[in-house]
């Protein structure tokens, strides 16, 4: 169910932005992150090892993909960049 909803999440920044909604902008890494989370996956399911870790990275990613998420990490690195003054 959590990566279908992130598949959903990530599936509509896609569609917004060729529809010219350029509200939220698509992580310059997207492709490699994605391939290293279901890399990390895989390996995890095929070692029969505890998927949580795994699958709560993926949904955090899928989180900077909506509009909360993409604006709430502006603000994180913009609170950041006033406490490193």
């Amino acid at each position: 169910m959590a990566l279908s909803i992130c598949h959903n999440n990530i599936l509509s920044l896609v569609s917004n932005r060729e529809r010219g909604d350029v509200a939220v902008e698509i992580p310059a890494n997207i492709s490699e992150t994605l391939e290293a989370l279901l890399s990390e996956l895989r390996d995890r399911i095929q070692k029969n090892d505890d998927l949580y870790v795994t699958v709560d990275k993926i949904v955090s990613f899928a989180y900077l993909c909506t509009g909360g998420g993409y604006y709430s990490s502006l603000y994180t690195q913009y609170l950041a960049s006033k406490i490193k003054k």
